[in-house]
């Protein structure tokens, strides 16, 4: 039997670790403890970002890179496609410019596999300084673009 749209063959969802530029391993999360107003949405990864200054709260857990997270999960064949949606409070940025440096994304598109990205972009006035913000906007997010990663950017 042929669908059309064709069937979805297989989800991966990790519920006990973070997307991490940083590495693979134990990584800090800095958590919001003072933002009940927004059900503490504004943990992060970055100790510099709004929701997570004043709480001076943190928890160790297991961060994965997105090249990691690739090759654990994804067989690149042609005709595949991968989703992945990114909202990590200011460390996307980290995460994409490491994904792009180990060339995982840019592989997986050459093998054949559509990759798509909808990633939720932070202002510096939420995150704080941070040169992969910089990094990301002049030169990473072009680059991928142009070796065929669809990255949509929103916020």
């Amino acid at each position: 039997m042929t669908a059309s749209p064709r069937p979805l063959r297989s989800v991966h969802m990790l519920t006990e670790s973070v997307a991490s530029g940083a590495g693979d391993g134990p990584t800090s999360l800095y958590l919001d403890t003072v933002n009940a107003r927004n059900n503490f949405f504004g943990s992060s990864l970055l100790p510099t970002h709004t929701d997570v200054r004043r709480s001076k709260a943190s928890s160790t857990v297991h961060g994965l890179t997105l090249s990691a997270l690739l090759s654990m999960t994804v067989e690149p064949r042609a005709g595949a496609h991968v989703l992945i949606k990114i909202d990590i409070e200011g460390a996307e940025y980290e995460l994409m410019n490491e994904a792009y440096d180990s060339g995982a994304l840019c592989n997986t598109v050459a093998k054949g596999v559509r990759v798509d990205i909808r990633m939720e972009i932070h202002p510096k006035k939420t995150i704080g300084e941070n040169a992969d913000l910089e990094r990301f906007r002049s030169r990473v997010r072009h680059q991928l673009l142009a070796c065929g990663v669809n990255v949509n950017v929103v916020g």
